[in-house]
């Protein structure tokens, strides 16, 4: 009798699940090509790197893929980038290119980002132990996830982020730029080392300041929709 196989037997045998049909790791981007119209399903594979000028134009899942020590050159994903618990990742592309959300959660060996990375939609960066800093030039259109990233101190002066921006339990964190501007929510709970916020802060949805216990005033031309804070504030 012969096996019928699904996205799931074909994982269990270490193979690629792709429009419907399970591919060899090995051979698959030679039958393929580099150019893929749709979504590319490569989740929990043993692929350690992948071909310089791979594009796809869906989603890009390799999510889980442990050995994934580097991505290629030349990298364009249309939708969403899935690299989450890609241990072994430690830095990507310079020239990377990402139209949907790039989702890095638990890249614990991750050391660094391209200056001027810019992320159409959602970057979640929750649970990088090794990253130290953000780089200059960095825009997100969507939400910037950096909760408990406990290393950080600053973030860089030309950050751009429209939607919500997460740092609580960055208990480091000392400032925040001058000019930053948030479309959606700032939350900043636990950051106990930020003793003021700067001028021209522009929040489009509430700021959250529970637990700033170094906080003790706010700009004058702060514009928030709405305020959560512990404690009175001037």
């Amino acid at each position: 009798m012969k096996l019928k196989l699904t996205r799931n037997s074909a994982k269990d045998l270490g193979l690629i699940w792709y429009e419907n049909q399970a591919w060899e790791v090995e051979n698959f981007l030679n039958k393929v090509g580099l150019n893929i119209e749709g979504d590319l399903d490569l989740r929990g594979s043993e692929l350690e790197s992948l071909p310089s000028g791979l594009k796809v134009g869906g989603n890009l899942d390799l999510g889980g893929c442990e050995s994934l020590k580097s991505l290629p050159s030349g990298l364009q994903v249309g939708g969403n980038l899935l690299l989450w618990g890609s241990k072994s990742l430690k830095s990507l592309p310079a020239d990377l290119e990402v139209g949907g959300s790039l989702d890095l959660h638990g890249c614990k060996s991750l050391e660094a980002l391209p200056s001027g990375l810019q992320v159409g939609g959602n970057l979640n960066l929750w649970d990088c132990k090794s990253l130290k800093s953000l780089p200059s030039g960095l825009q997100v259109g969507g939400n910037l996830n950096l909760t408990s990233f406990t290393s950080l101190e600053s973030l860089p002066p030309d950050l751009k982020v429209g939607g919500n921006l997460d740092l609580g339990g960055c208990k480091s964190l000392k400032s925040l730029p001058s000019g930053l501007e948030v479309g959606g929510n700032l939350v900043l709970w636990g950051c106990k080392s930020l003793k003021s916020l700067p001028s021209g802060l522009k929040v489009g949805g509430y700021l959250n300041l529970v637990g700033c216990t170094s906080l003790k005033s706010l700009p004058q031309d702060l514009k928030t929709g709405g305020l959560r804070s512990g404690s009175k504030l001037y």
